[in-house]
């Protein structure tokens, strides 16, 4: 479980759908399978198989980084939520 920063309502349908298509994006990248990806309105449930190499501390700070990236990029009241 993924918490957001300060805890507040940043998920809708369209930031929902752009976090779970950048999820796929990075699995395909760096060999990780995303089972399951299930968001409420200020947390993330993820269900992640990745190979031996990435330690779950590495998995998470990729994941983290990768979605808030491209979701900051096209989504600005987001960046103003946080």
């Amino acid at each position: 479980v993924f918490s957001e920063k300060y805890r507040r309502t940043v998920f809708g349908d369209p930031v929902d759908e752009k976090f779970k298509k950048t999820s796929m994006k990075l699995g395909k990248c760096y060999e990780v399978k995303f089972f399951e990806i299930g968001t409420k309105k200020d947390n993330v449930h993820f269900l992640v198989r990745s190979v031996l190499i990435y330690s779950v501390v590495k998995l998470v700070k990729m994941i983290k980084s990768w979605t808030l990236r491209e979701i900051l990029r096209r989504y600005l009241v987001v960046k103003k939520r946080l």
